[in-house]
């Protein structure tokens, strides 16, 4: 009579071996992901850090850049003997977000420094197309003066009523 195989137990078969290998491997698959995924995460936020996204504009010139507004400004106009007044709201286009914070922060010396050249401008001037443009020429000078993070590319009156 032929001899049967004995069952085996424990480490002594090759079943035993091939299930311990493919645990194994397992656990080395499992632990290469989680330190791929670590890796880049920390890689993500690293240049996050350092390399802050602004809003589109560096990237896409096209794409504006961040707006900063300021509502309802009411001025008299220059050499009218307080007759006449202009009141306007703007919105100012800014290169980069760091320029944004730091308007936000300084806004009410950017107020101010836009209430100066509004009053400063004479009635007919500000009649004039080429007049409001170099209005607009000299807020963009007045506040880039004020920032040291970016500057202001664009001047928009977003409303313009004279009396």
């Amino acid at each position: 009579m032929a001899q049967q195989p004995r069952p085996l137990r424990g480490n002594q078969g090759p079943a035993t071996f091939k299930k311990a290998e493919t645990n194994g491997t397992a656990k080395i698959l499992v632990g290469v992901t989680v330190l791929a995924l670590v890796i880049a995460s920390g890689v993500y936020f690293g240049l996050m850090q350092f390399h802050p996204r602004d809003i589109g504009h560096e990237e896409n010139p096209n794409m504006p850049g961040p707006i900063q507004e300021f509502d309802s400004i009411v001025v008299n106009v220059a050499g009218t003997g307080g007759e006449r007044y202009l009141k306007t709201s703007i919105a100012l286009e800014l290169t980069t977000s760091q320029a944004n914070r730091e308007l936000t922060a300084r806004k009410a010396e950017a107020r101010d420094i836009i209430i100066s050249k509004l009053s400063a401008m004479p009635f007919a001037k500000l009649q004039t197309e080429k007049g409001r443009e170099e209005l607009k020429q000299e807020i963009i000078r007045g506040i880039n003066d004020l920032l040291r993070q970016g500057k202001v590319e664009k001047v928009y009156f977003t409303e313009f009523v004279m009396q």
